[in-house]
């Protein structure tokens, strides 16, 4: 499938529609890094990290979120205390239902 080649070993890929890949690669042909990163206000020296949750919109959503920050705490923490990083940190929360009043609040 046309996800595999993204899949280093690192991931469990559930199979869906390939649609949606389609859609990704015809929009990444589109649009540069760098274009993304302006339209979304983000600069070139922020380190974005993206949490992708469920495909379905469940009430524990937010717990999720914050478990993955808090796995992540200790490398960002290591991160912070260098001085590479000339920018800020940036989460971006992926799930189904992202127009909801819940992800704006958690935001």
């Amino acid at each position: 499938m046309l996800y595999n080649k993204f899949d280093n070993g690192n991931f469990f890929v559930i199979p869906g529609s390939p649609v949606d890949v389609l859609a990704a690669e015809k929009y990444l042909q589109s649009h540069s890094r760098d274009q993304l990163r302006a339209k979304n206000g983000f600069y070139e020296s922020d380190l974005v990290v993206t949490v992708i949750g469920s495909s379905l919109f469940y009430n524990g959503l937010p717990l999720d979120y914050s478990l993955a920050m808090h796995s992540i705490s200790p490398l960002l923490m290591k991160l912070a205390k260098t001085d590479d990083v000339k920018g800020s940190f940036k989460f971006i929360f992926l799930s189904g239902n992202s127009s909801d009043g819940t992800h704006d609040a958690f935001q």
